[in-house]
């Protein structure tokens, strides 16, 4: 693909970026919108969730994939069927922000035309559990699919039992052609959810973000200079690739006056509003394996397999089994559900470690768990699989 400097690059040209062009186009068109297209010479600086901060509210001040605890939401204010929800403190900035913009409209200060003359909340808090937990659903119906009976030879089902299947399930993992998202912490910082997650964002529009022209209208809609001053005013950062999405500026001086409210600063808002996820996958993976072997079961209730009987090749039918939680947890410690998920993060994170290093991240996880406790191997296994703070390219998404 060929590269472009800044140079190559016309100012003057009409952005037309959008997901479905050729990778040479779409990345010219892309660089082209990031460097001319939002006005820079005036008004607050804006947040690029695209190309800096793509995991701002999904990770904490160590880089640790967390999530909002729903006993700090708070409604908003919107025409839609279903209640927006926020933050508790940005919806309080949220309602000052709104009040400021209606005395604006009556006093002819927006005009009436404008696409900010009636801002009106379309998308706020998003559920991650109803999103994660289409993401497993999905997993299964891949799972499933792989080894249907149809598909599969007899010789090479193996699914007998739990025990046979946990061993399957890893090696279809390992085996997969597409890049393997399963555990909670890769879910929250990836593509293939909206960062509208962490609580911190309002949408007035539910316009495609791949779409760099439709973009511009409000850009250069009049009163977009007013909406910045008036974002910042009340401590939100307008979105560089979404302008209709405002996001909250968790270190700004006025947010700060809505958080400390609440009895909270920036320095400790992770601690008291959010979970971090990792303390939570281990449980999240036990119970999708032991679902996802039930349904197969249940799918699949017989197993057959050719065996040599009498000098005779005949087909032996077995029933499989489904497991209760009971039995799982009588037959398979924590140690076992350990190396597994330890197994998982790093197909998940495209083999980041080598066989022989990461027997010896499991031994030691596997040594913090008797030593000390379950927690402390987490954290440990999160350690070493946390992503960094590096930038990366912007991946196509619609959020």
């Amino acid at each position: 693909m060929a590269k472009f400097d800044d140079k190559d690059i016309l100012p003057f040209v009409s952005p037309i970026g959008k997901n479905g062009l050729d990778a040479e186009t779409l990345y010219y068109s892309r660089k082209h919108y990031n460097l001319y297209s939002y006005p820079s010479d005036a008004g607050p600086e804006p947040i690029d969730m695209w190309n800096e901060k793509q995991h701002y509210g999904r990770l904490d001040e160590n880089n640790n994939p967390v999530f909002l605890s729903e006993e700090n939401l708070k409604p908003i204010p919107s025409s839609g069927r279903s209640a927006v929800f926020v933050a508790d403190f940005v919806a309080d900035a949220y309602k000052d922000m709104m009040q400021y913009f209606e005395d604006a409209i009556q006093t002819g200060v927006i005009c009436k035309d404008s696409l900010f003359n009636q801002l009106d909340p379309k998308r706020g808090w998003l559920n991650l559990k109803n999103e994660y937990h289409g993401l497993l659903n999905s997993d299964y119906d891949a799972f499933a699919q792989t080894y249907s009976p149809l598909r599969l030879s007899k010789r090479k089902n193996k699914i007998k039992s739990f025990d046979l299947f946990a061993k399957e399930y890893i090696n279809y993992l390992k085996k997969s052609k597409i890049s393997v998202l399963l555990t909670k912490s890769k879910f929250i910082t990836s593509t293939s959810v909206s960062p509208t997650i962490s609580g911190l964002i309002i949408e007035f529009a539910t316009d495609k973000h791949s779409d760099d022209p439709g973009k511009i209208d409000y850009i250069q809609d009049p009163s977009f200079l007013f909406y910045r001053h008036a974002a910042r005013k009340f401590g939100f950062m307008v979105d560089k690739n979404a302008p209709w999405r405002i996001v909250a500026d968790i270190k700004s001086p006025e947010m700060k006056k809505y958080m400390k409210v609440y009895g909270f600063t920036p320095e400790n808002l992770f601690s008291y509003y959010y979970y971090k996820s990792y303390f939570f996958d281990l449980d999240y993976l036990k119970a999708h394996m032991v679902n996802v072997y039930n349904s197969y079961v249940s799918a699949y209730p017989v197993f057959q397999e050719k065996k040599i009987i009498c000098e005779k090749v005949v087909t032996v039918s077995t029933e499989r089994h489904p497991v209760t939680e009971d039995y799982v947890d009588q037959n398979y410690d924590l140690n076992f559900w350990l190396e597994k998920y330890i197994i998982i993060r790093n197909i998940e994170e495209k083999n980041k470690f080598t066989e022989a290093r990461l027997s010896l991240i499991i031994k030691k996880a596997k040594k913090l768990n008797k030593h000390f406790d379950i927690y402390r191997a987490l954290e440990y296994t999160n350690n070493n699989f946390k992503i960094s703070s590096k930038k990366k390219e912007p991946k196509k998404t619609d959020y």
